[in-house]
């Protein structure tokens, strides 16, 4: 039994010399009522109790708890820490009250209720099962109530009844189960009903397209053979036709590029990762089958398909050996036949080097979660929502993998008091090193950034740049920067020293063909954040004239150092060599004067070109008086809209205040620059530029008031078009997050994200119509970051050995925007004029995630002589 009543005696015994005043002592935690699990299962998505203060854990119980984890091998010891991530034991809730906490969204495993037993619960339960824990009356609860739910009839997705035979097949090869009829019953039921699944996996199957295969088509193959492993293993009279007929088609899907790949004839590691991970691991399931389950042609056929799959991890040659897998992808990587190991290498050694890998990183809630897409494409994430509930169901997977395959049960030889004394001592050493928080929304947005940061700062390698997929670009070291100066490094850190050090060197080695666009606004906003307390002696941030502004941009090129102003005024010379014909900015000089341009990196070079004018480069007001135009004259009123008025008062440096009157119709921009439409992301971007280019006219005494209404009427059309293309927080959770983890690094949701906070946080929308951009953002963040504080890392290994790293920019971004670290704006623009509509009441805007600025002198307010138009 894993409740609490097994413990009394240890705990009764445990540390004696403790004191009761110092510390959360064990003798205190055994006298927990079981009343308190459901208090711990009605919390299932709070942190901890605001007002709870979190008690202190005495040094020598830390001291206890850290020698009975040390005396576990390191494999028993994740697995442990697995499971009591799983059954939520209910000592934890005293344990970790007051301080921060993200349990597994399923209630304390004591605690069985009368739902509806889904999918997680499955997982669990397979889990506990096969790792020979001694089980309790709960276990039976939990069975129970498998046999009270429907069984899962999903079309053409074999997954989640195939969950519910592992659970029954594990319940009956234990033996120590209650209903076990009953659960040979519900087997029989479930193999029934799979055999009516003709179409899962044929190649007549609606998941088998001309030219491409559905991934659940491959997982659907895993989950028929184990399915029919199950029924044989149980006693069921099956027979294996419809299983050949499967088992010959997945064979001849391989594919002499790809192998078992989701799109014929792409060779392409990163796209065919999981659908050959499922292929190989059926294939090898199924030689494992009785003899004369599968015919010897069948037999011979498989054979043979695995011989060609152990040539394609041939030529995937290192990339292959080293695997980095975890959650499901573990399970089936240590699964493999023989025959696939890595030449020159046994499997059992492949096999130890790819756990050793998976277990490299522990994680001290106990989680041991994926971050690819597998388990989306095996058909049991379908219900899955939040990040806890995926780092749960991965985590169940992967206890599995480590139970050593069929029947080993590695825990059968713990009593329930010894394996729960060692679950408490894990549960200490996680409380230990857990922070006190009050557990609300802006403690859960310090955390993150504060997890990040420390992510970020951890990938620093010994020549200065930051260990993720786009390594050896120097924006990833720039935006890496600006991240952490962002989020609270202080600028003599040896990160930041060491960083800004290679930062120069990469820009000096790139100083012949240029640092390309992207990289050349990451670096000088580094730049930027690293010299801002130079910008503040030097009056940019008290400036209240053109002549002021001038004067200190002229200062800052004697504060800035030599090499870093030289970096500077190098990409700022580029950038004016990367303009296109019709407007607009494209990758390099080479390939972009003249030729292409985008909205994409326009935003980049547009960034580059306000950070490189606050550090002293040349950069002419043209340059945003002409961007603005560009914008205006490219904006797309949204088709079906109506225009809304819109009034706005200029107020020029040292002009006399003017009223403008007018229409907009809600519009935006595109990825090109021409007029194309709107997206969510370049719309934002619009008006993050248009903002910037406001900022910088404004500040020159380069703009007339026409012009000052033309760009703020067209900001707020912006506004209002992105106010419907927005995510909504369905969007973001849905499939658990899964559209955070989606694309190559610095591309998809973070950029897109990004951009609306660089958007909304240089033009002060607080709000975005009645939506609050930034909670709904921050809530998807926070939800969607991985337990070592990284962010989007979806494709975890590809045809290219960088794609095996973590998505630095990615993660650089997330911390950006939950910190709304936008460039500093310098004139009082973010005050204009709204719309004469009353806007929801608001809030005043948090200090906190506001990464803090300069101390601003108070400016002059200009003379007003207010005129209508």
């Amino acid at each position: 039994m894993l409740g609490l009543s097994p413990l009394v005696p240890y705990l009764n015994r445990a540390a004696p010399n403790q004191s009761p005043s110092r510390s959360l002592t064990l003798r205190h935690l055994a006298f927990i009522s079981f009343s308190a699990i459901a208090l711990l299962a009605a919390c299932l998505n709070v942190q901890a109790d605001d007002k709870a203060k979190a008690p202190e854990i005495d040094p020598a119980e830390l001291d206890a708890a850290k020698a009975t984890a040390d005396a576990l091998t390191h494999e028993e010891r994740s697995l442990v820490n697995a499971l009591r991530y799983l059954v939520r034991p209910s000592f934890e809730e005293e344990l970790f009250a007051g301080r921060r906490y993200r349990p597994s969204p399923l209630p304390a495993f004591e605690n069985a209720s009368g739902e509806k037993f889904g999918d997680l619960d499955a997982l669990r339960m397979w889990a506990v099962l096969e790792s020979g824990m001694p089980l309790s009356g709960a276990a039976d609860a939990h069975l129970r109530r498998m046999l009270d739910t429907q069984v899962p009839q999903s079309n053409n997705n074999l997954g989640p009844a195939a969950l519910q035979m592992l659970v029954c097949r594990a319940a009956i090869a234990r033996g120590d189960a209650r209903n076990l009829e009953l659960l040979k019953e519900r087997a029989e039921k479930i193999w029934r009903w799979s055999l009516e699944q003709k179409a899962a996996c044929s190649t007549g199957s609606p998941l088998v397209q001309r030219n491409y295969i559905n991934p659940q088509w491959f997982a659907n193959q895993y989950w028929r053979t184990q399915l029919m492993l199950c029924a044989l293993e149980i006693g069921i009279k099956a027979d294996s036709g419809l299983w050949e007929n499967d088992l010959k088609a997945l064979c001849k899907s391989f594919d002499r590029k790809g192998g078992f790949s989701s799109t014929t004839g792409v060779d392409d590691m990163a796209a065919n990762l999981e659908t050959n991970l499922l292929g190989m691991a059926t294939l090898s399931l199924a030689l494992t089958a009785p003899e004369k389950a599968l015919s010897k042609a069948t037999y011979s056929a498989v054979e043979k398909q695995l011989k060609a799959a152990r040539s394609k991890t041939a030529e995937w040659g290192d990339e292959w050996h080293r695997l980095h897998a975890r959650g499901a992808q573990l399970l089936l990587a240590l699964n493999l036949h023989d025959e696939l190991s890595p030449q020159r290498v046994s499997m059992d050694l492949w096999r130890r080097d790819v756990l050793s890998r998976a277990l490299s990183t522990p994680d001290a809630r106990g989680t041991i979660s994926g971050r690819g897409t597998l388990l989306q494409a095996m058909g049991i994430a379908g219900g899955l929502t939040g990040r806890d509930a995926i780092d749960t169901a991965e985590t169940a997977l992967a206890a599995v993998a480590l139970c050593g395959g069929k029947d080993p049960r590695p825990l059968a030889h713990h009593t329930a008091a010894s394996l729960g004394r060692i679950m408490h001592a894990l549960a200490v050493l996680h409380a230990g090193n857990e922070r006190a928080t009050g557990g609300n929304f802006q403690d859960r947005v310090n955390f993150a950034i504060e997890d990040g940061c420390r992510f970020i700062a951890s990938r620093i390698v010994q020549d200065g740049t930051f260990d993720g997929i786009h390594q050896r670009q120097p924006g990833n070291t720039g935006v890496c920067l600006l991240a952490l100066l962002h989020g609270g490094y202080a600028r003599d850190h040896d990160v930041i020293k060491r960083g800004f050090d290679r930062l120069t060197k990469q820009c000096e080695e790139l100083k012949g063909t240029g640092v390309g666009t992207y990289n050349a606004g990451l670096i000088l906003m580094a730049y930027q954040k690293f010299y801002e307390p130079q910008m503040r002696e030097a009056g940019l941030f008290s400036a209240n004239t053109a002549k002021e502004y001038d004067a200190a941009r002229l200062q800052m090129r004697k504060l800035v150092a030599r090499d870093h102003m030289a970096v500077i005024d190098a990409i700022i010379d580029q950038l004016d060599k990367s303009s296109g014909t019709q407007g607009g900015w494209g990758y390099y000089p080479a390939a972009a004067r003249g030729n292409h341009a985008d909205n994409s990196c326009t935003q980049f070079a547009v960034l580059a070109y306000q950070a490189g004018s606050t550090l002293g480069a040349k950069v002419g007001a043209q340059v945003f008086k002409s961007e603005a135009q560009r914008l205006i004259d490219s904006y797309a009123p949204a088709a079906g809209l109506n225009a809304v008025d819109f009034e706005y008062t200029a107020t020029s440096l040292g002009r006399t205040a003017v009223i403008h009157k007018g229409k907009v119709v809600p519009g935006g921009w595109s990825y090109s620059i021409g007029k194309a439409g709107d997206s969510m992301q370049f719309t934002a971007a619009g008006i993050g530029s248009l903002a910037i280019c406001l900022d910088e006219l404004k500040s020159r005494d380069a703009l007339d008031s026409k012009f000052e209404f033309e760009i703020a009427r067209h900001i707020h059309g912006a506004q209002l078009r992105l106010s419907g293309t927005y995510y909504t927080e369905e969007q973001l959770s849905r499939a658990g997050y899964a559209i955070m983890n989606q694309g190559y690094d610095g591309h998809g949701t973070y950029y897109n994200l990004y951009s609306v906070e660089r958007g909304c946080e240089l033009a002060d929308l607080r709000r975005i119509g009645n939506i609050d951009w930034y909670v709904v953002g921050a809530e998807a963040l926070i939800e969607s970051q991985a337990s070592d504080g990284s962010w989007g890392g979806g494709r975890l290994l590809g045809g290219r050995a960088d794609l095996a790293k973590p998505a630095l920019i990615n993660c650089a971004w997330a911390v950006l925007f939950l910190k709304r670290a936008s460039p500093p704006v310098f004139t009082d623009h973010k005050r204009r004029d709204r719309e004469k509509e009353a806007e929801p009441k608001e809030e005043p805007k948090p200090k906190s995630p506001i990464t803090p600025g300069p101390d601003d002198k108070k400016k002059k307010e200009p003379e007003r002589k207010v005129e209508g138009e």
